[in-house]
Order: structure tokens, then C-alpha cells, then sequence
């Protein structure tokens, strides 16, 4: 896990000096974001983790650590540091942050940066190095799981599209006194050209199937 988001950091910091195009930038940092993402949805997947909220904790601490990292990753490459020093030495990381902030950035393409512009352009990095990540691992730990069997349920989407639920509460108290009858409860199904509809999803389990359904507009 720790080599998911280490590689990538220097990757990415070294694209961010290097790169001519700001877009480019913001294209590497969505796919670090997605990489810290899918590691910590890997974590909560392999340890059959069931708590959203602490999995959400964790992959906010595996963002946290990825844009830390980056950071130290960043400076070193920029000769202010080894690597491993920086780590160990924040303050230090928020010194040289702070003479950037301050100053204008050169980059190594020629591209010239204002402090202003780094300092939006770091809380945006900031904000999506973390919420990424915690989303998916709370996501993931939300998922149906088997106990009996001990491993994740297998989702299936039924192909059909079912009409618009105006009540969703009404619906799961229908289906909790008589879930044998699932299709008559939702009703008609619609058109692949409906602009809102809902659909079904089935996940399969040893024991008793464990049912989705989620309007879509």
C-alpha cells in the first residue's frame, strides 16, 4: 500500500516541475487522486473491513500520507532536501512552502507561477488528495457482505428500468412486509430514453439476496 502512493507522489511531483501545460497538472493530479483512491478502497476490500466510518478515516490518512508525501517527493527533487530528511522534518517542508507561497515559482518548462495561483492551486490539491480517497474507502466498506460465506457479495444490475419512486420510504416498508413481491411493488418499467427512473440491483450471498434499489435522473 505504501508503494502505491509513494511511487506515484514522486511521479507526480516530478511531472508537476517538469510539465509545460498547467492542464497536464491537473490531469496528474486527478490520477493520483484516483491511485490513493483505488489503494485505499484496495485496503478496505482485503481486510474485509465493514466500518464506513473508520475506513473513511483511513482513506483520509492515505491521502493525507500521498500528498505528503508528494510534497517531500517535490522538494527533493527541487534540491531543498533528500527525501527522507523532508519526511521526517515538516517543519522544514512548511518553510520552503512558505518562501514559495511567497515568491514567484520557475519551473524547470519555463512556465512562471504566482504565489497566489500556487497557494489556490495547493488547496485544491489538498481537497481532492483527501475526499477522493475517503470516499471510496467508506464506499467500500458500505458494500453488501456475506458473512456466512466471509467474503463480498456479487452485485448484478438487472438490465431492466423500473419507473421513478416518488415515496422511497413508502417502497421499503412494502418490500419489508412482503419482499417476495418485488417487481409488482416497483410497478412498470419504462424506456431506455426516460429521463428518470430507478433501477435494481441484486447482490448474491449463501444466505438470503440482498437487494438495491436508487433512482436515477
Amino acid at each position: 500500500c505504501a508503494l502505491l502512493v509513494v511511487i506515484p507522489a514522486w511521479l507526480y511531483a516530478w511531472l508537476t516541475i517538469h510539465s509545460p501545460l498547467v492542464l497536464l497538472d491537473w490531469f496528474a493530479m486527478g490520477v493520483f487522486a484516483v491511485v490513493m483512491g483505488v489503494a485505499a478502497r484496495k485496503v478496505a476490500r482485503q481486510a474485509k473491513a465493514r466500518n464506513p466510518m473508520w475506513m473513511g478515516r483511513l482513506g483520509l490518512a492515505i491521502g493525507v500520507a500521498g500528498w505528503y508525501a508528494h510534497w517531500a517527493a517535490w522538494l527533493a527533487i527541487a534540491d531543498a532536501g533528500g527525501f527522507a530528511s523532508l519526511l521526517a522534518a515538516p517543519q522544514d517542508m512548511w518553510r520552503f512552502g512558505m518562501v514559495l507561497a511567497e515568491n514567484e515559482v520557475r519551473r524547470v518548462a519555463g512556465m512562471r507561477i504566482e504565489g497566489s495561483a500556487l497557494v489556490a492551486g495547493w488547496i485544491v490539491e489538498f481537497i481532492l488528495m483527501t475526499t477522493l480517497p475517503r470516499s471510496l474507502a467508506r464506499g467500500a466498506a458500505e458494500e453488501p457482505f456475506c458473512e456466512r460465506s466471509g467474503r463480498w457479495a456479487t452485485p448484478f444490475e438487472l438490465p431492466r428500468r423500473f419507473a421513478w419512486i416518488e415515496e422511497p420510504h413508502v417502497v421499503v416498508h412494502r418490500l419489508e412486509t412482503a419482499p417476495g413481491e418485488l417487481f409488482s411493488i416497483l410497478g412498470a418499467s419504462v424506456g431506455a430514453d426516460a429521463a428518470r427512473y430507478s433501477t435494481v440491483t441484486l447482490y448474491r450471498t449463501e444466505g438470503d439476496p440482498f437487494v438495491s434499489i436508487d433512482n436515477v435522473q
